[in-house]
């Protein structure tokens, strides 16, 4: 999952290209570029307050930290983001 629309977009697209922007990134990312073509990889948009990796990267109310620790912890088949408070 992904709160940054632009990084899901370099996924989707062959970032070789002429994309002097990304160049840089060619070889760092190709992994990635390679398991989204694959279909290993699926890039899926997350609104960032429902964002579960936020837990180990911002301080959070208890009742959000609580909401994701929860999705986190518990193994789904078909994930979905959990519901905003």
């Amino acid at each position: 999952m992904e709160d940054n629309r632009a990084a899901i977009a370099l996924t989707e697209q062959n970032m070789s290209h002429n994309g002097t922007r990304t160049k840089h990134m060619d070889l760092k990312y190709k992994w990635i570029e390679e398991q989204v073509e694959a279909g290993t990889l699926v890039p899926q948009y997350t609104p960032r307050n429902l964002n579960p990796a936020d837990i180990f990267t911002k301080f959070l109310p208890r009742e959000t930290f609580d909401r994701l620790l929860k999705f986190i912890l518990e193994p789904v088949i078909n994930p979905t983001p959990p519901e905003s408070d």
